[in-house]
């Protein structure tokens, strides 16, 4: 059997064993004929049990927690050792923390979160057109994020982190006549998952869908409404994981390390600082992993604007003086290209 990363509406029936927190009690397990049948409706298919025994999630006798998966199929949450209510959260309005939940909670938190979106046709051709092949859209857990069914999404990440949801950036508390409940913020656009070295999913951004003023790209974040920051990391595109020994290309923004991690191939690991003010993060990232060869390639427009010349001019020295002068080298190429991904792939005649 192949082990795949579930929590609550995971794929029960798939032929696969599903897990949500390994070595303590709370992986997902298929419900199977003659050795584990649904505790709920007797059936033995469809249903799966936690590994404690102490949560079901059956596909045919309701519940008052009812879920939907990503494929669209409804389950029911049975609680079998005295139901604990429903989160105080529903009943009463929770004051957000600016405290952000730590790495893993974070991680499990925005599984729960792609989990529920899907990726429109429109904005994966917009992927295609940059460059992305299906694989790697897919592999990166590229969304949708809409207007509709956000809060469907803040109450499944409540039923997996409880109380943490409030330390959750992006997950924010809506109230209307005294009720309140959690929902998913952000401007409608392309979400894309920001990784660490680890595949920790440890923020979302979105690439808005207007162009209007302000910045195109945004992190999901609950500072506006009183809660937790985005954690801004150096991100680590999932094809970089494998090849950071090699020739490591630091440059700034996460779709555009995708992109240009899928452009260049094999022999080379792209990564993105979250802004050039986060130059540093990617002197420490070549100093630890000691790759072949460091790469500063930061957009072309470092030529007019004085901030992005500094922090290229930073790292480029820095690797230099305390990594290895030798093996540090700068990228350039003709301007009317901003960013490294626009270069390759005018390189490549992709449109």
């Amino acid at each position: 059997m192949s082990a795949t990363k579930e929590y609550y509406g995971g794929r029960a029936g798939s032929g696969t064993t599903s897990f949500a927190r390994t070595g303590n009690g709370r992986e997902w397990l298929d419900v199977a004929p003659g050795s584990r049948r649904c505790p709920v409706c007797g059936s033995p298919s469809w249903c799966q049990v936690r590994g404690d025994g102490a949560v079901v999630l059956c596909k045919r006798v309701a519940s008052d927690r009812e879920r939907e998966n990503a494929d669209g199929v409804t389950y029911y949450v049975h609680w079998m050792n005295g139901a604990p209510p429903r989160p105080e959260s529903w009943e009463r309005i929770v004051d957000p923390s600016r405290t952000r939940a730590d790495v893993e909670t974070l991680d499990a938190a925005y599984d729960v979160v792609l989990r529920a979106l899907t990726l429109a046709p429109a904005d994966r051709e917009q992927l295609r057109a940059r460059g992305l092949s299906d694989a790697t859209i897919d592999a990166e857990r590229f969304r949708s994020l809409g207007i509709e069914g956000r809060a469907r999404v803040g109450r499944a990440v409540e039923e997996l982190v409880g109380d943490a949801v409030a330390r959750i950036p992006g997950i924010v508390q809506k109230t209307e006549g005294g009720r309140a409940w959690w929902s998913l913020g952000g401007s409608p656009g392309i979400l894309i998952p920001c990784r660490d070295r680890e595949g920790h999913v440890v923020a979302l951004k979105v690439r808005r869908r207007e162009a209007t003023e302000g910045p195109r790209y945004l992190y999901l974040t609950s500072s506006r409404a009183g809660g937790a920051s985005a954690l801004s990391a150096l991100h680590v595109p999932l094809a970089a994981r494998e090849r950071l020994h090699r020739t490591l290309v630091v440059t700034e923004g996460e779709l555009k390390a995708c992109v240009a991690a899928e452009l260049l191939g094999e022999g080379y690991a792209v990564v993105s600082i979250p802004g050039v003010g986060a130059w540093r993060a990617a002197v420490d990232l070549v100093a630890e992993v000691n790759p072949e060869k460091a790469v500063v390639a930061l957009d072309m427009d470092r030529l007019t604007n004085p901030v992005v010349a500094r922090a290229h001019r930073h790292i480029v020295d820095a690797l230099r003086a305390t990594w290895n002068h030798q093996r540090t080298a700068s990228w350039r190429w003709d301007p009317k290209h901003k960013g490294l991904d626009d270069m390759l792939a005018a390189r490549k005649g992709i449109a």
